[in-house]
């Protein structure tokens, strides 16, 4: 069985499909709500203001916040819990990554050495939106085009 996970700030999407190429069958969807928000909601209050007596206008007094940015690291740890427990679980033998590439990354980085070595292949692209037949023909294309170089015996199609 190989997993196909498509994730996004917001939403991660894991399908299932038996070999590489064939129809995938949906599986776990996690949501991240606070990617949504905007930065104040997430935060305590706005920040403070002080006079700027050189240049005479107001200006703010803390540094800008990061809030969201929090919120899709909790987001990737999350997916890489789920992603564990599966493992745990042999629910599939190999997974291919699709994120758009500064979340791919990041990604990549928080996975633990036992789901690493699952990953066969990875895409940076953001798929969250694209239906499960739609997203079939995207990676046949991909494989073909050589954006995506599956590692593994016996998974392409």
């Amino acid at each position: 069985m190989i997993a196909i996970l498509i994730v996004d700030q917001s939403r991660a999407c894991l399908y299932t499909t038996a070999k590489f190429g064939e129809q995938l069958m949906p599986g776990l969807v996690l949501i991240n709500p606070e990617a949504r928000l905007h930065e104040h909601d997430l935060g305590s209050s706005s920040p403070g203001r002080m006079y700027n007596r050189t240049s005479g206008v107001h200006q703010t007094l803390t540094t800008h916040s990061n809030f969201r940015l929090q919120a899709v690291k909790q987001f990737v740890a999350t997916i890489s819990a789920t992603l564990a427990l599966a493992i745990s679980r042999h629910e599939f033998d190999g997974i291919v990554l699709v994120a758009a590439p500064r979340l791919l990354s990041e990604l990549r980085a928080k996975l633990p050495h036992n789901i690493r070595s699952k990953v066969i292949g990875s895409i940076a692209k953001d798929w969250v939106k694209l239906t499960p037949s739609v997203v079939t023909k995207q990676l046949k294309v991909a494989q073909r085009n050589g954006m995506l170089r599956l590692r593994g015996a016996n998974l392409a199609a």
